[in-house]
């Protein structure tokens, strides 16, 4: 387990969920972005796992135009392509990367990472744990035989849409949990990570210990059915949920009878009846703004104007870190949405889903 510039300070907050790193690439010639959407059975603006790493060579290999890759041994090779960006992702990372410094560095993420021998963290898991780092934001990690997850962005010039494609790896198999973390801390995770594998059971053990404050993110509305909806609702309505943060797509499809678009009115939101048993709610409604229930109190804030949005994953993420860092700090929730508007446009305006160096 990697301990984090040899630092003993016990986090406050600690956030679970994948070591992903993004690997984005800019594909210059049409018939190569054609050729993979063809490969990858999907379409423009199409998303698709990838299950083994040889696929995703493949798919390397045509959006490089070259010989196949090996992704572990020519992984140096690749971060040195002009077309390529390689960065750090998942939703923890984004989430707090929204944390002012002083609190990032009492912040850790705890994943699993790829490890060809089961000990030593492959190539990819070494950029994510490096973001970290350049963050202040310690990394638990546990390595496990396989690869890390990654997650590919693909576009083209001539097609506004790109093409997204997730190899999950190891990034399923977290069955440790740090025993210095003690009881009370806030432990942040995402819907995604309750849907199946060893992790999903890991974080089930947490919520029903009752022993920390669970701050759920709800991930994406399409997820939210069947046994992960009534999941998510049971901890909700017996009050294992500290802090419930989401869109109103989210909110809608796990709390609504009838699926409908919401809006940032208080008397119709009260009607889903979540403020009444999770004491901190979050719900973001894009270019409509942004509210929340403090304590069963109803706040409000209008979205900031952006002059361009260029990428509008990890604005939500970015909401929800603003949203429970000043929480923690006790800082005045009309202020808290002022600020989590503010960054939140700030992020719609980046390459990347989050605050790149932090907020400061």
């Amino acid at each position: 387990m990697n301990q984090m510039l040899e630092r003993k300070i016990i986090p406050d907050l600690v956030s679970i969920g994948p070591a992903l790193v993004d690997i984005s690439i800019d594909i210059p010639e049409l018939k190569d972005y054609l050729r993979i959407i063809e490969f990858l059975q999907t379409k423009p603006g199409g998303w698709v796992y990838i299950h083994e790493t040889r696929q995703l060579e493949e798919v390397l290999a045509i959006a490089l135009n070259t010989t196949v890759l090996n992704l572990f041994r020519d992984f140096d090779q690749l971060l040195k392509k002009p077309s390529v960006d390689v960065i750090a992702g998942s939703t923890g990372l984004g989430f707090l990367s929204a944390f002012p410094k002083l609190q990032r560095r009492r912040s850790a993420i705890v994943s699993t990472v790829g490890s060809p021998d089961g000990k030593n963290p492959d190539p990819i898991s070494q950029i994510f744990t490096r973001d970290l780092h350049s963050l202040n934001i310690r990394h638990y990690s546990y390595p496990v035989r396989g690869n890390s997850a990654v997650g590919l962005v693909l576009s083209t010039k001539t097609i506004p849409e790109k093409v997204l494609a997730m190899m999950p790896g190891v990034a399923y198999e977290l069955v440790n949990f740090p025993s210095e973390i003690p009881k009370g801390t806030v432990i942040h995770l995402d819907a995604y990570e309750l849907r199946k594998g060893k992790i999903s059971e890991t974080l089930d053990q947490l919520i029903t210990s009752r022993r920390y404050k669970i701050a759920l993110g709800l991930g994406n509305s399409s997820i939210l059915e069947g046994d992960l909806k009534r999941m998510i609702i049971d901890y909700v309505f017996k009050g294992k949920i500290e802090y419930l943060m989401g869109n109103s797509s989210e909110f809608s499809k796990l709390f609504s009878e009838k699926e409908s678009e919401l809006f940032p009115n208080e008397q119709a939101l009260s009607a889903l009846g979540v403020q009444n048993v999770v004491p901190h709610v979050l719900i973001t409604f894009g270019e409509n703004g942004m509210c929340s229930w403090v304590n069963n109190r109803f706040y409000y804030n209008e979205a900031c104007p952006t002059s361009k949005i260029v990428n509008t994953s990890g604005a939500g993420d970015t909401a929800a870190g603003v949203f429970i860092s000043g929480l923690l700090v006790k800082e005045a929730p009309q202020q808290i949405l002022r600020t989590a508007a503010l960054f939140s446009a700030e992020v719609l305006q980046l390459k990347g889903s989050k605050l790149v160096d932090g907020r400061n």
